[in-house]
């Protein structure tokens, strides 16, 4: 079965994307270009699409765009789903898709790209008499809403949410194939700070979609036992759009889903234990794809914090050096305030099309001192930081670098691992003391 979101064929406007899934037509979303951005990314500046559709077998997908199709190296990413065209031509292209995959199909490169996402069909839809259900149908609610304890979101087909979400409580759960939209709204100027915001117990999101935030997206915070499952956030709309904010929390999973954003996608504030991100495509545009730290409670700790089988689609445009503060990185490691850092492991993570310019690995012991921000005194601690079987395909020159900072005289960064890394641009230690980062194959980085 296969069920697309509207009747008839629609293209994505400025992009004349038309998509046909088994020779049924699927509606297609054009995600505005970004309103509020660097000066660097002004050529980059551009709008891409969005494409879902639910089955539970494999299908037959047929793409038109009005863009001549030359990429030859990387059209569909990630390039570990093994997606080949079946036939393609100067502006089609037809290939196969299973359920549950995201895809990026990029006919001239990583600009007006389209994501295409196979849901497998929903079970369990919640009964929308249901007292303790929060039922949003199709069209556009400028609404802000409120969930509590006990209670689910359920958007439907067709919703578009034009407002934030607050759940604060226990057993909760937001989930539905509709979306929170904040394409409306300007830079900090939506109707909260954050598009959604869970804070409890229990609570499960999945498979609902967020465009274009106006600042973070989905924000966990003071949280405990929590699933995302299948989302798709597809931001770059502007800066300060975090993906996914796991805040003060403790035992979380984020697995299968897609977050592309123009700040990091994931990141770990405050403080965070036993943290699981799985099976996720990352895409940045102008910041990290992973950050962890920076924003750090004094004495508290990170710990037991793993991220396996990624798939990193595209790093920063924005290019500084990695002696620069504002490094855009695919992990970029912070600890400060007086915090502990320990145990963190990056396993499977692959780079399908990295860039000259591009970090691997920056990690900073920090003392915060902006005024934006508290003044930490004290940097923080890291001892244990793992990358294991790292793939990253054709790195160009002057690429993937690894950096390690620390402050003369404060605790030590120590005991990075680099196991099975595919080959990697030059090394540096500043203000480092002993064997802080050792490869398996080549020995003690001094």
């Amino acid at each position: 079965m296969v069920a697309g979101a509207a009747a008839s064929a629609f293209a994505a406007a400025g992009m004349g994307y038309v998509v046909e899934v088994d020779g049924r037509p699927v509606d297609v979303l054009e995600i505005p270009k970004p309103v509020h951005h660097v000066n660097v990314l002004k050529e980059n500046a551009q709008p891409y699409a969005y494409a879902q559709f639910d089955t539970d077998k494999e299908v037959t997908v047929r793409v038109r765009t009005g863009v001549d199709i030359v990429n030859e190296q990387t059209l569909f990413l990630p390039l570990s789903a093994g997606v080949k065209p079946l036939r393609r031509g100067p502006h089609e292209v037809v290939f196969r898709m299973k359920p549950g995959m995201r895809l990026v199909f990029e006919p001239q490169g990583r600009l007006r790209a389209l994501v295409i996402a196979a849901n497998r069909p929903e079970t369990d839809i919640p009964n929308r008499n249901d007292p303790n259900v929060v039922w949003v149908g199709p069209g556009r609610h400028r609404r802000n809403i409120r969930l509590t304890s006990g209670q689910t979101l359920y958007l439907a087909p067709g919703a578009i949410v034009e407002g934030n979400l607050l759940a604060v409580g226990t057993n909760m759960v937001i989930r539905g194939r509709g979306r929170f939209d904040g394409s409306c709204w300007g830079h900090y100027k939506g109707p909260g700070w954050n598009m959604v915001r869970v804070m409890g117990r229990n609570i499960v999101v999945r498979d609902i979609v967020f465009v274009s935030a106006w600042s973070w997206n989905l924000v966990i915070d003071k949280a405990e036992n929590v699933t995302v499952d299948n989302v798709k956030i597809l931001g770059g709309h502007v800066l300060n759009d975090d993906g996914i904010d796991i805040c003060h929390s403790r035992n979380v999973v984020v697995r299968d889903s897609f977050i592309r954003a123009q700040d990091d996608c994931i990141a770990v504030k405050y403080s965070g234990e036993n943290l699981l991100a799985e099976r996720c495509v990352l895409w940045t545009d102008a910041a990290c794809a992973v950050r962890i730290g920076f924003e750090c409670v004094k004495g508290k700790s990170f710990s037991r914090i793993a991220f396996r089988d990624i798939d990193v689609a595209h790093l920063s445009v924005v290019r500084r050096p990695t002696s620069a503060f504002w490094s855009n990185c695919a992990v970029y490691v912070e600890p400060g305030n007086e915090t502990t850092m320990s145990d963190i492991l990056f396993d499977r993570i692959r780079f399908d099309a990295p860039e000259r310019g591009d970090i691997l690995l920056k990690v900073l012991t920090v003392k915060v001192k902006m005024e934006k921000y508290e003044k930490h005194e004290k940097t923080g601690r890291l001892d244990g930081l793992t990358f294991r079987d790292i793939a990253i395909r054709n790195p160009p020159p002057d690429s993937m670098y690894v950096h390690i900072e620390q402050f003369p005289g404060e605790p030590l960064i120590e005991n990075i691992v680099f196991e099975n890394v595919a080959p990697h641009g030059p090394h540096t230690l500043v203000n480092a003391k002993g064997p802080v980062m050792r490869d398996k194959e080549k020995g003690v980085f001094k």
